[in-house]
């Protein structure tokens, strides 16, 4: 790996600047080849190095820290990939079984059922959303359980509760305020989309165990 050779350079005592700099050239154009949404951070320490005479110091700072600094990055682009997912599903992908029953709802609001039936409709399935977030933040987790792809999913589903929440409450308000029912819809197809993102890791996730063995 070019980013490799850059960094046994490094710890080799540096050598000449010529060679230093077309290994960092050789590393920033892989670690950009590998970042399509544009999120790594270390994309930006290397450009930073690239406009200066290099300094044998700071390199060595760098190359001790940049596990850490991978970790982040990693956990930044694994982040960045599934919310890319989320926003280019297709229709017949994100559509949940909870957003069709708020698509039900609007529907039957447009139909003319009584808008008490309606809110309170909207008000049980907030109601389930909320007793659902509880109960899987009262899941125990192992220690060994906690990885970066856990940590991502916790975050994008977090997300899509609370967008799941302000969907449903906001349904409750548009039965006295129609034009609320856009921004319903859109806030739920957001919860919608999150949510089927998860599901995509964690299928990602199992079948990752499944091929080592763990």
């Amino acid at each position: 790996m070019r980013v490799n050779d850059w960094l046994e350079w490094i710890a080799a005592g540096c050598g000449r600047e010529e060679e230093g700099l077309l290994l960092l050239q050789a590393a920033l154009k892989e670690l950009l080849e590998q970042d399509p949404d544009q999120v790594d951070p270390r994309v930006a320490r290397l450009r930073e190095l690239e406009k200066r005479p290099l300094d044998y110091p700071e390199l060595e700072r760098l190359r001790q820290d940049w596990e850490e600094i991978s970790l982040r990055a990693e956990a930044l682009k694994l982040e960045a990939e599934f919310r890319r997912i989320a926003r280019s599903l297709p229709a017949e992908s994100w559509q949940t079984d909870l957003f069709r029953s708020l698509v039900a709802l609007h529907r039957d609001f447009q139909a003319g059922l009584e808008a008490e039936v309606v809110a309170g409709a909207a008000a049980e399935l907030g109601a389930f959303v909320e007793d659902t977030w509880r109960n899987y933040q009262e899941m125990p987790i192992a220690p060994e359980e906690i990885t970066l792809e856990t940590l991502v999913a916790h975050q994008l589903l977090s997300e899509s509760f609370q967008f799941w929440q302000t969907s449903f409450d906001m349904a409750c308000e548009a039965v006295a305020d129609s034009a609320l029912w856009e921004q319903a819809l859109r806030i739920g197809q957001q919860a919608s989309r999150h949510l089927v993102a998860v599901q995509l890791l964690d299928r990602r996730i199992q079948a990752a165990t499944a091929r080592y063995g763990k």
